[in-house]
């Protein structure tokens, strides 16, 4: 189909300098197409770090979404441009007649650049509608009247929406130019609280990343390459470890924060890698003088009392529904920060993708971890009920925390039974082989012997097999 497609296109002939300007354009709008996914996408090859986190202005999260909305305002008007431009140049280049011209417009509409480049101010309020919300707008007070609906496409635009409405579907709705739409829209201050919300949860994913190395925190305040014939590299750009895992690994000399070296953090409160804590490490460093009020105010826009519960809650509106969603693409799912939890969830840990090998899940039950927090459980209920028997006299609190503690020991119990159900796989010959991660298998059947321990948001399945049935492959 591609091969006859672009076969049957039409190549114009082109002059020196009809050449040598297309060039020049698309190679503007190929940056411009750039800037646009990697600023608000981390799992480009090209991504440094969350857009504007550098500004001195982004000293909040809601001025860190309205830095980014401006960043994509600005790279859009120029692809905007830009694409319109070359259109003309091919225009020409065809030799199109003004009704070859009237009928390519009327097919595929007039390039925004072609609109008015002046804002009507009494369109202000339905404009905060349309931008803010996906009601319908009325047509009596748009451009061309309800006479316009006539055209379907207008009609649909004016109708509720499915998504959002982006910056074309607004400049088509009141027919205003690029310029024109965007300087209402900071002259209003309009701002989603969506992508108030998308700035929070790419700040704590960033965050994450940096403390796992998968992102170099000096590059925060960098801008991307937006070279497009960058060739790609095996890791991120922004990446500090490489991705090819090798051991040991340590971070440079001289680096301003520590890395979690075995690629495990833990969600256990006062232990040295615990991942709310690592995290609050990185918002030091972004926003030494206020970092509480950036992580209150992170939270406040995600919904959540703090940020612990946001790495505690494994269902919707939490980091891990968060982050298999971000990097989920199509049927693919592919999280490279797994969410490990007791069956009540009291104990998580996270494991990174790129640090795992066959050792990691010994790393994971011995004293450093897991191993550690039972042996801790296990000696303060000793202490408190010395030979199996609550000590005299205790008190309605210490009753209390033997209750919990005793919770907690069977929660983690059970974590480690299955955990170690993983280490104890054996190959077709019958030989205990244990769990060998090989991310050439993809993230599902690698992960499959974890699925017990794994919250995945929705039952996953795998060329029409769950993950339970995937554990075969390993059995």
């Amino acid at each position: 189909y591609e091969v006859g497609l672009i076969k049957d296109l039409p190549f114009p002939s082109l002059s020196p300098n009809q050449e040598s300007r297309l060039r020049e354009i698309a190679l503007s709008a190929a940056r411009a197409a750039k800037a646009l996914q990697v600023n608000a996408d981390e799992t480009t090859n090209a991504f440094t770090a969350p857009a504007c986190l550098g500004e001195p202005s982004a000293a909040s999260i809601r001025s860190v979404a309205e830095g980014q909305i401006r960043s994509a305002e600005s790279w859009w008007a120029n692809l905007a441009s830009s694409t319109a431009e070359i259109d003309e140049i091919v225009c020409e280049a065809l030799g199109f007649s003004e009704d070859d011209r009237r009928v390519l417009v009327e097919e595929l509409e007039p390039p925004v650049q072609t609109f008015s480049p002046q804002w009507d101010p009494s369109n202000d309020d339905l404009l905060a509608k349309a931008y803010l919300t996906k009601d319908p707008v009325a047509g009596d007070r748009l451009p061309g009247g309800v006479e316009a609906e006539r055209d379907v496409r207008v009609n649909t635009r004016r109708k509720k929406q499915v998504g959002v409405r982006s910056l074309d579907a607004l400049c088509r709705l009141f027919e205003a130019s690029p310029g024109a739409l965007i300087g209402a829209r900071r002259r209003l201050g309009i701002i989603r609280e969506s992508d108030v919300l998308g700035a929070a949860a790419s700040l704590f994913s960033y965050a994450v990343g940096v403390v796992f190395g998968r992102w170099d925190v000096r590059l925060a305040h960098s801008t991307p390459d937006l070279d497009p014939f960058a060739s790609p590299t095996p890791n991120p750009r922004g990446g500090l470890i490489n991705a090819g895992r090798e051991v040991p690994w340590a971070p440079p000399i001289g680096y301003p924060l520590r890395i979690a070296p075995d690629g495990i953090l833990v969600g256990d409160e006062g232990h040295p890698d615990d991942i709310v804590n690592r995290v609050r490490e990185v918002l030091h460093l972004l926003w030494p003088r206020n970092a509480e009020g950036i992580e209150i105010e992170a939270c406040t826009a995600l919904g959540t009392t703090s940020i612990r519960q946001y790495f505690a809650r494994p269902g919707k509106a939490g980091f891990w529904d968060n982050h298999v969603r971000r990097y989920s693409k199509s049927r693919r799912q592919a999280p490279i920060y797994w969410l490990l939890q007791s069956p009540r969830g009291l104990y998580q840990a996270w494991l990174y993708l790129h640090r795992l090998d066959r050792d990691t899940l010994y790393k994971l039950l011995g004293p450093a971890y897991l191993g550690g927090k039972l042996q801790r459980v296990r000696q303060e209920l000793s202490d408190l009920r010395p030979g199996g028997a609550l000590k005299p006299g205790i008190s309605r609190s210490d009753e209390k925390r033997v209750e919990a503690l005793e919770d907690l020991l069977v929660d983690l119990e059970a974590l480690e039974s299955k955990l170690k159900v993983a280490t104890q796989l054996k190959d077709e010959l019958g030989q205990m082989v244990g769990w060998i991660p090989d991310l050439d298998d993809g993230v599902l059947l690698c992960a499959a012997p974890l699925h017990e321990v794994i919250p995945w948001p929705v039952k996953k399945k795998f060329q029409g097999r769950t993950v339970s049935e995937l554990e075969a492959c390993w059995l």
